[in-house]
């Protein structure tokens, strides 16, 4: 099968359920010889999963590329409804101009002040030389009460020095202060528009390499993922997967899983070539086992398996397989 016929594709693409149902009933019927269903997919696929995003814990897929459609790196294959994100990305965009421009107003309002204060100790210090100079006046050469004024004015005037020096130096540490309060404040603003840009981002997913468009499924009913759903962060939706590298990904029944072991060898047969078979080698099984809420009760083991040989080109990502243990 060519990787350029999405639409066959699509068609060998068959759920496993089927061949699952099929697997119980072999078993619960006494049958001797154990399946595995599961199906094909890139060891190195991009896989797509619902990225953790501010808001809601749950999200909803708004599009996805047609499952079995070849897509190219750099190209759009899933986006998700951003919810309210457009709308904290304006609120956010007015609020953290409103941060600076108060940040600013601020600053320049403790400027001003600064350099009125300086020139207040300027004046503070002039009259201070004044006021020394009378009162260097010995009182035999004025009046006792204009002697008495001078001193009283010295005094007044080495006090204004000191109170406008004080005000100064106050205005000096608040501006020391306010600096790096403001410069966080507008910082945190950045940060939490940011925030909600980056996020709006990560609501559209691009393809990072060449292969074929797979839908994910859903790890509560085992059923393909598809556009409309909400599923929480870490759910994986899709993946872009090629023939570099396939393996066989099966789930097994807690009721057989005890029949399987490392290195053991598998004949596997895709749903949709039955006439085809490959010998594969287990290579890793799940330690512990997960519901699926659509199949039948019990518990599921994931099974990885390795081919042995060369993956005809027939096998493609996404396709249904069942295996069987090579005698």
């Amino acid at each position: 099968m060519s990787l350029r016929s999405p639409e066959l594709h699509r068609l060998k693409c068959v759920t496993p359920l089927i061949a699952l149902l099929l697997s119980v009933l072999s078993y619960s019927s006494g049958h001797a010889e154990t399946y595995l269903t599961g199906q094909i997919e890139d060891g190195e696929s991009q896989k797509i999963e619902m990225p953790r995003l501010p808001g809601t814990f749950v999200r909803s897929i708004a599009w996805m590329a047609p499952e079995g459609e070849p897509v190219k790196a750099g190209d759009l294959v899933l986006t998700l409804d951003p919810g309210d994100l457009s709308s904290q990305e304006e609120t956010l965009d007015i609020e953290k101009e409103g941060i600076r421009k108060q940040a600013d107003a601020d600053l320049a309002q403790n400027a001003v002040a600064i350099i009125d204060a300086k020139m207040a100790v300027a004046q503070a210090e002039s009259a201070l030389k004044m006021a020394a100079i009378d009162a260097a006046i010995p009182i035999e050469a004025i009046t006792g009460l204009i002697f008495e004024q001078y001193q009283l004015n010295f005094v007044n005037a080495k006090n204004e020095l000191t109170r406008a020096g004080l005000e100064l130096e106050n205005l000096q540490k608040a501006r020391e202060e306010l600096v790096p309060v403001q410069a966080l404040m507008v910082e945190q603003a950045d940060a939490n528009y940011q925030r909600i840009v980056d996020a709006l981002e990560e609501t559209n997913i691009y393809a990072e390499k060449a292969g074929l468009m797979i839908y994910g499924e859903n790890p509560m009913t085992g059923e393909k993922v598809y556009p409309g759903e909400s599923l929480p962060p870490s759910s994986v939706l899709a993946m872009v997967a090629n023939q570099s590298s396939l393996i066989f990904r099966f789930w097994v029944h807690e009721a057989n899983i005890n029949k399987l072991e490392g290195g053991m060898r598998l004949i596997v047969t895709p749903d949709a070539i039955p006439d085809a078979a490959i010998e594969a080698e287990i290579s890793w099984m799940s330690k512990q086992a997960a519901t699926r809420d659509n199949w039948s009760e019990g518990g599921y083991f994931e099974v990885i398996a390795d081919s042995l040989e060369i993956v005809p080109d027939d096998f493609v990502a996404g396709m249904s397989v069942m295996a069987k243990i090579k005698q």
